[in-house]
């Protein structure tokens, strides 16, 4: 058997816990690519991570390298960014020592082909010689547009620039990289440029640990996600400050569940006996289990959401919006609900509460859809001979 070859991975975060979703979508990634080759992970962090946290990855790899990124590079980074016209958030992630460090790495380990996740990281791989391979994972100058739309004033300013920008990045990496891939065909098509090139690699769930659970229902709805993340944020004040009044209007005992990791105060002073706000969850699973609905009130950002095949996979019913099911592609009223404001999230959401055999047929079509369109080992296989073709 010929030696592996050698691969690394560049991130902008430490692919555990998956309590995000491109450290799930890379997590899953790293055990099915470690079946082909040596892995060198190279993740740039905000967060301390635990030796035991380290450990569920550190076991897949023949390398991992940390960087901390410290407030004076993450300031300077964004400075960069502002003088060379570039998007904001590539700045945030960028530190000149970091780029050297991980350049001597590469070149140390004798690596053959670097993978990238996500757009801000691709200044670390501009200069490799070897195979390059960068996953776009959204369209991200969609999102910022999505954004501008909902704003007002200076974040309005704000999300128009990073449009921009990002626009012109995203063409920087289609021409630097020798491969690209994104999660779904609809965000391929919000690529700023003919992106036939760009390769479709969607992201799947695990139904062995995302199974059904008879557990006794607490909550009426329940949306949960990282709370840090702009659009996730944005649906979360939208429960809160919208949506949760005309329930609690009509039904005054119904319960609420947001949850989450956060530090927006507004998030966390909204709990209530209606709406429970749980800031720190060790494991999703327990939440999905205990709600009779999940709704995904997102009306920006793009991409595949992973609390959809998630809850779907754990025959929870669903109710999100238009644009989510644009990359999810569930069949409307069949497989999910689909509500684009106030009034229709409200009716949907009442009518599925009274009628619980068309809660479970729904539900129960859902999480068969999952379970047969979205998996992790085609398109990670996928992956694999994508990167094995540019190797030769």
């Amino acid at each position: 058997m010929s030696a592996k070859k050698q691969l690394a991975i560049i991130s902008s975060r430490f692919p555990y816990p998956l309590n995000k979703g491109d450290k799930l979508r890379l997590f899953h990634q790293i055990k099915h690519l470690a079946q082909h080759f040596e892995i060198h992970l190279h993740a740039i962090n905000e967060e301390n991570i635990s030796l035991e946290e380290q450990a569920s990855v550190r076991a897949l790899c023949a390398e991992v390298h940390l960087y901390k990124l410290n407030p004076i590079e993450q300031a300077w980074g964004i400075i960069r960014s502002i003088i060379k016209s570039e998007p904001i958030q590539v700045g945030y992630f960028y530190s000149s020592s970091i780029r050297k460090k991980i350049a001597a790495q590469l070149k140390n380990s004798q690596i053959e082909a670097v993978y990238c996740q996500l757009s801000r990281t691709a200044y670390y791989a501009l200069d490799f010689k070897g195979a390059s391979i960068i996953d776009y994972q959204d369209c991200f100058s969609k999102n910022y547009e999505r954004a501008a739309a909902q704003h007002t004033g200076l974040k309005k300013i704000f999300y128009k620039r990073e449009h921009n920008k990002m626009q012109s990045f995203e063409q920087l990496i289609n021409r630097s990289f020798d491969a690209k891939t994104i999660i779904s065909a609809f965000d391929r098509e919000q690529l700023p440029f003919t992106s036939d090139s760009v390769h479709i690699i969607p992201n799947g769930v695990d139904k062995d640990f995302y199974k059904e659970q008879a557990v006794t229902k607490e909550y009426d709805i329940l949306f949960s996600g990282n709370l840090n993340y702009q659009p996730n944020e944005q649906a979360a004040l939208y429960i809160i400050n919208e949506l949760a009044p005309a329930l609690i209007n009509e039904q005054a005992d119904i319960k609420i569940c947001i949850a989450g990791n956060t530090s927006n105060n507004s998030i966390l002073q909204a709990a209530s006996k209606n709406i429970i706000i749980e800031n720190k969850v060790a494991d999703m699973r327990d939440m999905y289990a205990r709600t009779k609905l999940f709704i995904a009130p997102l009306f920006s950002g793009a991409g595949l959401q992973n609390k959809l095949l998630e809850a779907m996979s754990m025959c929870i019913p669903c109710i999100s919006t238009s644009v989510t099911n644009h990359s999810l592609k569930a069949q409307v009223n069949e497989e999910i609900i689909i509500a684009d404001n106030t009034e229709s999230f409200k009716q949907s959401i009442f009518h599925l509460l009274k009628n619980e055999t068309e809660r479970y047929t729904l539900a129960s079509k859902g999480q068969t859809f999952v379970h047969e369109k979205y998996n992790w080992e085609q398109p990670n296989e996928q992956l694999v001979q994508i990167i094995k073709d540019l190797l030769g």
